[in-house]
């Protein structure tokens, strides 16, 4: 009997399914047991682009299979769709992680405002901001992971809001663009490559259904204005609040450290701002600030890559988490040799020794995040790199796993890692793409 958890993904056709279906076909503690359209007329298809990863059939929506084959199942399904389906599958005794909006709002008329389709149930429901919510995730029947746009923003704001940082008074608002996948998959004017293509545009102003649930996790008033650039992915947002007086950009940055200390894919950068193209095909948010005292102006930037932080990386993060998993397996650098514990884990004892200097602080770190390990796309080897750090290789790379024969020489070099040099070839246990 395998012992690895059985999941299914519903929605596996669209980009954040695709996405989910890259990751959990690398997880070492998860078999994909149903992989389903988001409708049962849908006709049998396969995936090319995951060729040699997951080589099995998308089939039509079935609740009776989803129930009787996996434990736990991921929803990318149209709002309507999940509103049905996910309460019909957790009345089975599956737990479900749903990545549509149909059960993010708690207040009542606010969901029926935004989401008109989700019915009142029973089942308590958990909001799958991992860093936030972790306590509540073992014992989550349905798990509501967080939008894309939300994501970034409260992972910036929410530990300032807990210390008190943040003037009750003082405006917040949320400058955010998005690449066009973040659009979806189905095909509108607005996504068409003609109109896209050297345009930036703004678009649901004061009218965008993230807006409430940014609200909903601050407990206050947010202007939040998205738009749409020509890119594939990822998502940065300016972030413009006003602190009380006396703050300082030493307690700013004391907050987020404390807040992040034990998260494996937040990154502080401090004054060097983050950019979209360093969390690309990672499950990693980079977060940065700048503080003038004086005007009590705290300007923060936080980007993440919305189809895998932003959807489906953080929803298998979410599963980990709720499944008493390593939070990063399946979402991290792959396994030293001789070793059952990911790269990350071993990097993290290595630097936790006496002979390893300590990291540096987000406040006096030196330029941009370069000496973390920079993780790419799993299909190409170009963006990765193995830098030199003052404490060793990232312990938060959150990429999928690379191809051996080149990428893992270059994400996993270690030449900064004390008492530890690379062995002469890949490792034989190294998964193949």
């Amino acid at each position: 009997m395998s012992s690895t958890l059985a999941v299914g993904v519903a929605g596996a056709t669209g980009y954040a399914g695709q996405e989910l279906l890259r990751l959990a076909a690398r997880h070492p503690s998860v078999t994909v047991t149903a992989a389903m359209g988001s409708g049962a007329a849908e006709g049998v298809r396969r995936l090319p682009a995951l060729a040699r990863i997951w080589d099995g059939d998308v089939t039509p929506l079935s609740l009776d299979r989803l129930a009787a084959e996996t434990r736990a199942v991921f929803l990318t399904l149209p709002d309507a769709v999940a509103a049905e389906v996910g309460p019909d599958l957790v009345a089975r005794g599956v737990r479900v992680f749903d990545l549509s909006g149909t059960f993010r709002l708690r207040d009542a008329a606010e969901r029926r405002h935004w989401y008109p389709a989700t019915p009142d149930i029973d089942e308590p429901v958990v909001y799958g901001l991992t860093e936030h919510y972790r306590e509540a995730l073992p014992d989550a029947r349905l798990v509501a992971c967080p939008g894309c746009y939300p994501t970034a923003a409260l992972l910036a704001l929410r530990p300032l809001r807990d210390a008190g940082l943040l003037d009750d008074d003082g405006d917040v608002i949320i400058d955010a663009k998005s690449g066009i996948s973040g659009a979806g998959k189905k095909p509108t004017e607005r996504t068409h490559f003609s109109e896209c293509h050297g345009s930036v545009a703004a678009y649901g102003v004061l009218a965008h259904r993230h807006g409430a649930e940014i609200e909903q996790e601050l407990g206050r008033p947010v202007t939040f204005t998205p738009h749409l650039v020509p890119l594939d992915r990822g998502i940065l947002e300016t972030i413009y609040v006003r602190t009380r007086r006396d703050v300082s950009a030493a307690q700013v940055a004391d907050t987020l450290e404390r807040a992040y200390a034990d998260a494996p894919f937040v990154r502080l950068t401090g004054d060097a701002l983050p950019e979209i193209k360093h969390v690309t095909h990672t499950n990693l948010c980079d977060i940065g600030w700048k503080l003038d005292a004086a005007s009590r102006r705290l300007v923060l930037v936080a980007c993440l890559d919305n189809l895998v932080k932003g959807a489906a990386g953080q929803a298998i993060q979410n599963l980990n988490v709720a499944f008493g998993l390593g939070e990063a397996t399946g979402l991290s650098c792959p396994r030293r040799p001789g070793s059952s514990s990911s790269w990350a884990a071993s990097f993290s004892r290595s630097r936790s020794s006496a002979a390893t200097p300590p990291r540096p602080s987000a406040a006096s770190r030196p330029g941009p995040p370069s000496w973390w390990c920079t993780a790419g796309d799993a299909r190409s080897t170009r963006s990765w790199r193995g830098a030199e750090s003052p404490s060793g290789p990232s312990t938060a790379c959150g990429s999928p796993t690379p191809r051996p024969s080149t990428s893992w020489w270059r994400c996993s070099r270690g030449r900064s890692t004390p008492g530890w040099s690379p062995p002469p070839g890949p490792p034989a246990s190294a998964p193949s793409a």
